[in-house]
This record gives C-alpha cells, sequence and structure tokens, in this order.
C-alpha cells in the first residue's frame, strides 16, 4: 500500500490572489504543484523551476503557470480552489 502524504491533513485553503502573489515570489524556484478535479477521476502533480505566470486573454484574469520552460497547467479563478501545504524543514 502506497505511502500516504503526511501534510495532507494540515493544508488550508487560501485566496487565488494570494496564492497567485505567493507563487510570483517562488519564480527562478523548484516548486510542486498537484491539480485535481473535483468530483473526477483526475489530478496530475509536476515539478520544476517555476519559470512565469502569464495572464491570458480576453480578460487576464485566468493564468498559465510556466514550468521548465513549458505550460504547466491553466487556472480560472472563477473554476480553481487553492490550497497550500505547511511549511516544513524540506519545502516552503
Amino acid at each position: 500500500m502506497p505511502a500516504p502524504l503526511p501534510y495532507m491533513d494540515e493544508i488550508g485553503q487560501i485566496d487565488f490572489n494570494d496564492a497567485l502573489a505567493r507563487l510570483q515570489g517562488l519564480i527562478g524556484l523548484r516548486v510542486k504543484a498537484t491539480v485535481n478535479f473535483y468530483n473526477q477521476f483526475f489530478g496530475c502533480g509536476l515539478q520544476g523551476e517555476l519559470d512565469r505566470i502569464e495572464t491570458l486573454p480576453p480578460d487576464h484574469e485566468a493564468i498559465a503557470v510556466v514550468v521548465d520552460g513549458q505550460t504547466g497547467f491553466y487556472l480560472d479563478p472563477a473554476d480553481t480552489q487553492v490550497y497550500i501545504a505547511p511549511e516544513t524543514d524540506e519545502t516552503g
């Protein structure tokens, strides 16, 4: 049986704009992200150097998170819930 992720019981929800500000502060650093679709059997995880955050037309509210020089995933604040795990010695 796979080992559970110990921090999953300690995650907390944050506002999309707060998450965006945190992401911008991580540009140039190695990051790890998990994306899940609520009520669907789908999820993905990726990690690498966070290159940039791009806004998307037409209203420039949705974003593309670019990891390792390639687009990692897209997020629309109207459809996104953001969670953050606690900081540890190994992660920020």
